[in-house]
């Protein structure tokens, strides 16, 4: 799993479902200067969000970014522990 610290760059509010963010994470509203923390998983960002498109999560994420809308950062919240999750175990392997 990875937390994905999103923050609105854009000048203006964000609203839920507004269409400026990917579907996958249009549930939030986020105002202008303000950012959030949401949970996802690696495959989130490499699922293509709209087959019109052709375009991943990911790559919307990494647009709107260049285009000055949104910042964002990743972490893995991967275990270290011995009694975690798989899912983190090997996101965590992976990193």
């Amino acid at each position: 799993m990875l937390t994905l610290n999103i923050k609105n760059d854009s000048g203006t509010d964000i609203a839920a479902g507004d269409g400026v963010l990917p579907n996958s994470l249009g549930w939030f509203a986020l105002a202008n200067g303000a950012d959030i923390d949401v949970v996802i998983q690696v495959h989130d960002l490499e699922r293509v969000e709209d087959n019109h498109s052709g375009f991943t999560v990911g790559e919307m994420l990494q647009q709107l970014k260049q285009r000055g809308i949104v910042s964002f950062d990743l972490t893995d919240i991967g275990d270290d522990e011995d009694d975690g999750s798989v899912v983190d175990h090997a996101v965590a392997t992976a990193a």
